[in-house]
């Protein structure tokens, strides 16, 4: 279980873990090696919001600069949903400061947001894999559940 809200608990993720000495609860930083051993990004960056904000940036960079190869591939299924299949391709030069060399994304017929993306680095080897397959855009959420109190948690 893991709990992180901006601003709060001094900007630490709230763990519990559980192992050979029980279950505890652990204050740790999100940028800290223990959290990033195997990831390229903290836990505070993942999420839907920043995977468009990263497409959005990089494709409205490779636009402007007559600079993007924009191929749309068709429909495909995933995860139950009708998706449109596209794929950015920037300068394979790293220098350019592009996110990536290739992108593969599914987008969403319905909702138009992303469902699956496939990240290539510019020796063009698979990077990262995103899949959001039961997104809820009106969860219902309230204060509840981003209360460290909140006993669910056990915290």
């Amino acid at each position: 279980m893991l709990l992180y809200i901006e601003g709060h608990n001094d900007n630490l993720l709230k763990v519990r873990e559980c192992g050979l000495a029980g279950i505890m609860t652990v204050n740790i930083d999100p940028k800290g090696a223990l959290v990033m051993k195997g990831s390229r990004h903290p836990v505070t960056d993942s999420g839907l919001e920043n995977l468009v904000k990263l497409i959005r940036e990089n494709l409205e960079k490779g636009v402007k600069a007559r600079e993007i190869d924009l191929r749309e591939q068709g429909e495909e299924r995933v995860y139950g949903r009708t998706t449109k299949r596209v794929e950015m391709i920037f300068p394979k030069n790293k220098a350019r400061s592009y996110y990536c060399y290739r992108a593969l994304i599914n987008l969403d017929v319905d909702t138009k947001l992303p469902v699956r993306v496939h990240i290539y680095d510019w020796d063009d080897t698979l990077l990262e894999s995103y899949g959001y397959e039961a997104v809820k855009l009106d969860a219902g959420l309230t204060e509840a559940d981003f209360d460290p109190k909140n006993s669910e948690y056990r915290f």
